[in-house]
């Protein structure tokens, strides 16, 4: 019987020491196992930050362009009613009476005459028709100098 229980203790000794090996790489395994979820969530965060970045770069981007052609069409098209504009009022006052083109033209020569007094500058005009409004101008201010 002796051989028995040291048998039995031989064996009971080992199942223990088996059960600790066990016990010990099962924490092992789960502190791992703990470690690299760590290290799968950090990565996932990662990629998910980096790739949420790059989606709303790529937004950014396309509405700056969106944008950008929205102000050019705004431009172009500001543009198209101003020279319609600009065209209009030209036709209109080209259709004037000369005498009221010229008392109108008359008052703005005046104006520009006065402002240049203040600055250095000069005006520029058609010659034929502001000829005969600039030699008035003249009659009037003896200091004045016809340039054309």
């Amino acid at each position: 019987m002796g051989l028995e229980k040291i048998r039995h203790a031989v064996l009971s000794e080992a199942k223990a020491g088996a059960t600790h090996i066990i016990d010990s790489a099962k924490k092992k395994n789960g502190d791992f196992l703990k470690s690299q979820k760590e290290v799968a969530d950090q990565e996932f965060e990662r990629l998910w930050k980096f790739r949420t970045q790059a989606i709303e770069d790529e937004y950014s981007r396309k509405l700056i362009q969106l944008q950008g052609a929205a102000g050019k069409q705004i431009l172009d098209k500001r543009n198209i009613l101003l020279k319609s504009l600009f065209e209009r009022a030209k036709h209109e006052i080209l259709d004037w009476p000369p005498a009221q083109y010229a008392k109108v033209m008359r008052r703005l020569v005046e104006n520009a005459a006065e402002n240049s007094r203040a600055r250095s500058g000069s005006t520029r005009m058609r010659r034929t028709f502001f000829e005969k409004i600039l030699s008035e101008l003249n009659e009037g201010r003896g200091d004045a100098k016809n340039h054309s």
